[in-house]
């Protein structure tokens, strides 16, 4: 069963309660009425409205319902929709790039080889600091 987070205030999780939303609809096949399907009538149709406008009564804050003046789950979806779809709280993850090499002595040159002399002997690293001079 899918569960409808509730809707932030500031709408900083829109991109997730939108998704949540969209698979709620679609699980209890009322995604046609979420999105615009005419009112013909139908128990169907009054049904699945009815569902809709429930999960917003329960999920959305009553701060944004109190201003949503619409009649159908389309009309404040589309509300909702407008107030929070430019919202990019969510950061996307930042990938890096995985330089690979296959052969590491083509990443240095022949003295700067971790296999070189001056990296047994430890040459090179005078310019770092040690502990007792941080002391």
């Amino acid at each position: 069963m899918v569960k409808v987070p509730a809707l932030a205030e500031d709408g900083q999780n829109w991109k997730i309660y939108h998704a949540k939303l969209l698979e709620y609809a679609a699980t209890h096949y009322c995604l046609d009425v979420l999105a615009g399907r005419l009112d013909d009538r139908t128990d169907d149709w009054d049904g699945s409205n009815a569902l809709l406008w429930c999960t917003f009564m329960e999920t959305v804050p009553l701060t944004i319902y109190i201003r949503v003046h619409h009649k159908t789950a389309h009309q404040i979806f589309n509300y909702l929709t407008k107030c929070f779809r430019n919202r990019d709280s969510i950061a996307e993850p930042r990938v890096k790039k995985l330089v690979t090499c296959t052969n590491d002595a083509k990443r240095y040159s022949s003295a700067e080889s971790p296999m070189s002399e001056n990296a047994a002997t430890g040459a090179g690293w005078e310019d770092l600091p040690c502990t007792k001079d941080l002391i």
